[in-house]
């Protein structure tokens, strides 16, 4: 039961994953590359609050 909840876990991690890389790639078609001091900022941001990417 434990391995089969892991394995579900997992799928929906993968899941999200990839959708939220399929929406980055969509919003780049239609708005043009992510800057890299926005994407630089956010980091700091995350890594302030202990969201280590």
């Amino acid at each position: 039961m434990v391995v089969k909840r892991s394995v579900l876990v997992t799928a929906r991690r993968r899941r999200r994953s990839r959708a939220l890389l399929d929406m980055i790639a969509s919003w780049e078609a239609v708005e043009g590359p992510i800057a890299q001091e926005h994407l630089e900022s956010a980091d700091a941001v995350l890594d302030r609050q202990g969201i280590g990417c």
